[in-house]
């Protein structure tokens, strides 16, 4: 019986442990994907033609900012060494979407589907890196990461918006 239950304990630690990585991984990626997306999201404003984008894509830029701050706080907190990792899958939807605006043509549409790209893979990131402080019960990290996703859902929704305002307006302009 000792066998059994110091089995079970032992495999506990191991999946709290893989978990524990797992977690720190989605942390390490948020920032990279952060950074990254406060070097291109100046790029797509200057781009683009809508200042009702424009604005959204400020409000982004405020917001990725304060995201930066909070994760590096929530780093410091948990011992997390930021910089060590590179998100490869971003890396990828940044240079095409730098590919985007550096070949052209640019258009609204076209903004805001590559912005789409980069916010729905940061929204998968936050979102399992929400899990995992909460697999491993860390309530205050948990609340925190969640907080921060919070804001990352209401400019993915706003941002959504301004599509389908986009895609009535260009329907109704060929009727």
């Amino acid at each position: 019986m000792k066998r059994f239950i110091f089995g079970v304990m032992k495999e506990i630690r191991m999946k709290s442990i893989e978990t524990q990585t797992l977690l720190n991984q989605q942390i390490q990626d948020l920032y990279f994907l952060e950074l990254e997306s406060k070097n291109v999201l100046p790029k797509f404003k200057k781009a683009s033609k809508d200042y009702v984008l424009k604005a959204a894509l400020e409000d982004q830029y405020i917001t990725l900012n304060s995201n930066l701050h909070d994760l590096e706080q929530l780093a410091k907190k948990e011992n997390i060494d930021l910089l060590q990792n590179e998100c490869q899958g971003l890396k990828g939807i940044i240079s095409k979407s730098e590919l985007y605006l550096e070949e052209g043509p640019v258009s609204d549409s076209g903004i805001l589907s590559h912005i789409d790209r980069i916010n729905q893979y940061k929204t998968a990131v936050y979102n399992a890196a929400v899990r995992f402080a909460k697999e491993l019960n860390y309530k205050a990290l948990y609340k925190d990461l969640e907080n921060i996703t919070n804001f990352t859902y209401n400019i993915n929704d706003r941002l959504a918006r301004i599509a389908d305002n986009q895609s009535d307006g260009h329907i109704l302009e060929n009727l």
